[in-house]
């Protein structure tokens, strides 16, 4: 054995490439012989062109017997031709039965070319010199013109071109002189040309066939990555959305009996407590605070996925913006020693004011959670027409494999705990989809224990086009005094809080879990409703604006309403926009609830 073949033994990579090699090979050679056979019928019309040239030219210079005898071995050969011909399209070609059909059309070819070799036997007459140039013209014609057709297969040209030239030589040898021995040298001579040509012919037909199979193989092989793709992300979005709807359904179920808990927890504060008490009523309500705060995240990836929020861009002054940001967390910064500064500005931006504040908001706390000595500043600077602000820090920094990261939902540095005390991870991503609402980006430049700074572009705006803040509307806390107010729920722990929170606030309630019932009991009771308080999605799939629609049906379109829901899915957030009522969410904050429930009233009165 000799060292390749032993290191190929060895290398079951080499042995495979090689089965791989000799696999293309047998396809290469089968769609060689596919071709071969497809132009069949051009070597046919070739063939009866030169029998009919030869027949005119040979005519009147000829026996017209030996011309008979030329064209009735022609028809033999012919039907040899039909013959192979047919037995081939009636079977199927394929890598195992190639081979052998390859062999049948050389065996063809052999005997055509003894057909057209024997036209020197039977027109080369030592006495018609015309006779020999016009029959050598023929062979030399159908020789020449076979090349391109059986480049597929130089073995049937050979089986060909041997006889036709083998027997003109051995003519030429018996004619004797030297000059006919030359020209028999010559045939040959041209002969081995032509076998030549087909050989160089044949490479490149090989070679294009095996590109083509590499094609169509790289073609196949982009498919199938793209069908994988498109089933990595059909399964990715399919995750994605199984993800939200456990988010949307976990946020609905907890948001419930926190809502109830806050509605409680707001009863108690009305109550007069020892200051044991209240202390106690404090700490659950800071509790619930932080809850809230962490499900207002939840609530506001929601939104900003439903297209629910959307900027209202006017003029205004950057340091309304900037005033809020350094009263909200400088206390916050304080309490962690670090040093807090927020550079005024005068200028005036084009924007969103209360997205922007929120998405510097973000930035801020984000900077303030990671800091852990120095300290934060907020600044601006003039970049053309646009205004850059940034949000610098002293903190830890953020690694460059990083800076995407961050953006992702739940994602947090440093927090393998989980310690809700640094949120959800959901800060930066909101910041992220509202700046993209203000038609902006988010730039971070960071370095792992320098620190790191964001910042954002905002248009510059025009200080006339500035509208003047409109006047601040008195709502009294005694508009619900002494007024019906109709709960709609299907959870009874929720109608008990709303039933002791209205009666803190002097209201007479009604609770019902669906409208036939609340019906029912406000004509038992000769009430009608002066505001309705309804959860959107209630039992049996019942929606909160119908159970609306119902009650203004039976006692007055003008009744006022709003809707209270623990949904976060996009599509229920969208469903509830469109109803085109007031929205609170749980958990809903009390004060929340009595400054709208009042403004409501108010309205209505007015």
């Amino acid at each position: 054995m000799t060292g390749s073949a032993a290191e190929t033994e060895r290398s079951p990579l080499g042995a495979a490439q090689l089965r791989v090699s000799a696999e293309r090979q047998r396809e290469i050679r089968t769609e060689c012989v596919r071709m071969l056979y497809r132009q069949t019928p051009n070597s046919i019309a070739a063939a009866l062109g030169v029998m009919l040239y030869m027949v005119v030219t040979l005519w009147r210079h000829e026996p017209h017997a030996s011309i008979g005898y030329f064209l009735a071995l022609q028809v033999l050969s012919q039907a040899h031709r039909a013959w192979v011909l047919l037995g081939y399209r009636k079977t199927t070609l394929s890598l195992d039965n190639s081979t052998l059909w390859a062999r049948r059309y050389s065996q063809y070819m052999f005997g055509a070319g003894v057909v057209w070799g024997c036209a020197t036997l039977l027109f080369f007459q030592a006495h018609n010199p015309l006779a020999q140039v016009f029959t050598m013209c023929g062979l030399f014609g159908i020789a020449g013109g076979a090349v391109s057709g059986h480049a597929y297969h130089p073995p049937a040209l050979r089986a060909f071109v041997v006889p036709i030239f083998g027997l003109a030589f051995l003519r030429f040898l018996r004619l004797g002189s030297a000059e006919y021995v030359a020209l028999g040298v010559a045939s040959l001579f041209y002969m081995s040309i032509l076998l030549a040509f087909c050989q160089v012919q044949y490479q490149s037909v090989t070679e294009s066939i095996q590109i083509r199979f590499e094609n169509a193989e790289l073609i196949l092989e982009l498919q199938v990555q793209k069908a994988n793709a498109e089933k990595a992300r059909a399964r990715a979005e399919q995750a994605d959305l199984a993800k939200s709807r456990f988010l949307a359904a976990a946020s609905h179920d907890l948001r419930q009996p926190l809502h109830a808990l806050s509605l409680f927890s707001a009863t108690l504060r009305e109550l007069e407590l020892d200051v044991k008490q209240r202390s106690v009523v404090e700490q659950i309500y800071r509790n619930i605070d932080s809850l809230e705060a962490l499900f207002d995240e939840l609530l506001d990836i929601s939104k900003l996925d439903a297209g629910y929020i959307r900027a209202s861009i006017v003029d205004f002054p950057i340091q309304n913006v900037l005033g809020v940001l350094h009263t909200r967390y400088g206390p916050l910064a304080y309490a962690k020693a670090l040093d807090f500064r927020v550079k005024s500005c005068a200028c005036t931006v084009r924007s969103d004011a209360a997205l922007l504040e929120r998405v510097l908001g973000n930035l801020v706390a984000n900077a303030i959670r990671y800091t852990r000595t120095g300290g934060v500043l907020v600044g601006c600077r003039k970049r053309g027409q646009q205004l850059l602000i940034s949000v610098w820090d002293t903190g830890v920094g953020i690694a460059q494999a990083q800076h995407e990261r961050i953006y992702e939902e739940f994602f947090q540095l440093g927090n393998p705990e989980r310690d809700r005390k640094n949120g959800l991870g959901l800060g930066l991503p909101i910041a992220k989809r509202m700046a993209h609402l203000l038609g902006t980006e988010i730039e971070l430049h960071s370095e792992l224990g320098r620190g790191s700074r964001f910042q954002l572009r905002v248009a510059l705006g025009d200080s006339a086009a500035v509208a003047r803040p409109a006047p601040e509307l008195s709502v009294s806390g005694d508009a619900l005094t002494g007024r019906c107010v109709v709960v709609i729920d299907d959870e009874p722990t929720i109608r008990e809080g709303m039933h002791e929170l209205l009666s803190q606030w002097g209201c007479t309630s009604v609770e019902a879990a669906t409208a036939p019932e609340a019906i029912a009991r406000l004509e038992a009771a000769g009430l009608a409703p002066e505001l309705v308080l309804a959860d959107y999605r209630l039992t049996d799939n019942a929606v909160g604006s119908d159970v609306v629609l119902r009650l203004r049906q039976r006692f007055g379109s003008e009744l006022p309403a709003l809707l209270i829901t623990g949904d976060t899915a996009p599509e229920r957030l969208r469903e509830a926009k469109q109803s085109g009522l007031h929205i609170l969410h749980k958990p809903v904050r009390p004060a929340q609830l009595r400054a709208l429930c009042n403004y409501l009233l108010t309205r209505h009165s007015g």
